[in-house]
C-alpha cells in the first residue's frame, strides 16, 4: 500500500511550449465577447486554435479536486510547476474527494465519483492520485450546512475518507492529499499527512 507521507517525484517535461504556426480567434471575436446567441449570416464561424501542441502520451496521474472555478487556474499552476503533473486527468465536482467520504448527504456524489475514478484508473493507467480539499468550500458550508470554524477539521477528514476508499479501489495507487489555503491574495497549498486504514 502506498502512503500518503512521500511527495511524487518530479518528471521531466512540465507545461508545454508556444507552436510557431498555430493561429487563434481574439476573445472579442468570440461567441461569448460578441454576445450573439448564433453567428451572423455569411459569417463564418468562430475558431480558437491552442497554441499548446498536442501530446499524445498519457502520464498515469488524476486530480479529484472541487469544481469552483476561482480555484481553476491555481490548481493548474500547482500541478504543472508544483508536482510535475502535466496533462493530468481531472474529476472536478462540488466539494471534490467530500463525494468519496461515505457521507449520505453525498450519495450520488460517491456512486457517480467512484464511477468515473475507476473507469479512469482502468483505462488511462492510473497510478498517481492528488485529492485537494480548498478553504471556503461553498459545498461544506450550503450543502452540508457546516459552520465555518468547523469546515477544514471536516474537509480533512473527508480527505481520509477519501483516501482510504481510493485504496479499496486500487489498492498500488500513489495517493497525495493537499488543502489549498488563501493568504495575502495568494493560494497556497499544504500538504496533508495521512494514516492510511489498512
Amino acid at each position: 500500500m502506498s502512503s500518503s507521507s512521500d511527495l511524487p517525484a518530479k518528471t521531466s517535461g512540465g507545461t508545454s511550449g508556444k507552436s510557431p504556426d498555430s493561429a487563434s480567434g481574439s476573445a472579442a471575436d468570440s461567441p461569448l465577447g460578441a454576445g450573439a446567441a448564433s453567428p451572423s449570416a455569411g459569417k463564418a464561424p468562430y475558431v480558437f486554435a491552442s497554441a499548446s501542441p498536442y501530446v499524445e502520451d498519457r502520464i498515469g496521474a488524476v486530480a479529484i479536486y472541487c469544481s469552483d472555478g476561482r480555484l481553476g487556474d491555481h490548481t493548474d499552476d500547482f500541478l504543472h510547476q508544483g508536482l510535475s503533473l502535466p496533462r493530468y486527468d481531472r474529476l472536478a465536482l462540488p466539494g471534490g474527494a467530500a463525494g468519496l467520504s461515505g457521507r449520505p448527504t453525498a450519495y450520488w456524489e460517491s456512486v457517480a465519483l467512484a464511477t468515473q475514478l475507476r473507469f479512469l484508473v482502468q483505462a488511462h493507467s492510473i497510478q498517481v492520485v492528488v485529492l485537494i480539499a480548498h478553504q471556503g468550500c461553498a459545498y461544506y458550508r450550503e450543502r452540508l450546512c457546516l459552520p465555518a470554524e468547523m469546515m477544514e477539521e471536516q474537509q480533512l477528514i473527508d480527505l481520509k475518507r477519501a483516501s482510504d476508499a481510493i485504496m479499496r479501489l486500487g489498492p498500488d495507487l500513489q495517493l497525495y492529499s493537499f488543502y489549498a489555503r488563501r493568504q495575502k491574495g495568494k493560494v497556497l497549498f499544504e500538504h496533508v499527512r495521512l494514516t492510511l486504514t489498512e
